[in-house]
């Protein structure tokens, strides 16, 4: 449990503190440009401009603990996405497969089926 002061001196507990994350997010002109149209998109998944409004905020020196706050995620939300942009660039914030069960049949038997299934049938 973090401990901070109030504005009248008393000790807030549970307060959460912000810091100076170590991933520090500088943005060439045309990841700005990329993130800012991800925002702008219609049609973009919520998740894409969430992700794209996090790194934004990051680059303008927001503290993670801030940027949670205004876009009501946890802080580790945060965090992941900074630390990931910060490695891999836009990639990064692309999402990553998942495990899952393995598939059952080869792509040559389904495209096989598929035919099968498409033909006219015989008179």
């Amino acid at each position: 449990m973090s401990l901070r002061r109030s504005p009248t001196g008393g000790v807030i507990r549970g307060a959460c503190v912000g810091r100076a994350s170590p991933f520090v997010v500088e943005l060439s002109e045309a990841e700005r440009e990329e993130l800012e149209a991800r925002v702008r998109r219609h049609r973009a998944e919520q998740r894409v401009a969430l992700r794209a409004r996090m790194i934004l905020m990051a680059a303008t020196g927001e503290e993670n603990v801030a940027i949670a706050r205004i876009l009501r995620v946890a802080p580790n939300t945060v965090l992941k996405w900074r630390k990931r942009f910060c490695c891999e660039r836009l990639a990064g914030l692309a999402d990553r497969p998942r495990s899952g069960r393995p598939p059952l049949f080869a792509p040559e038997v389904l495209a096989h089926v598929n035919a099968v299934a498409c033909e006219r049938p015989a008179a």
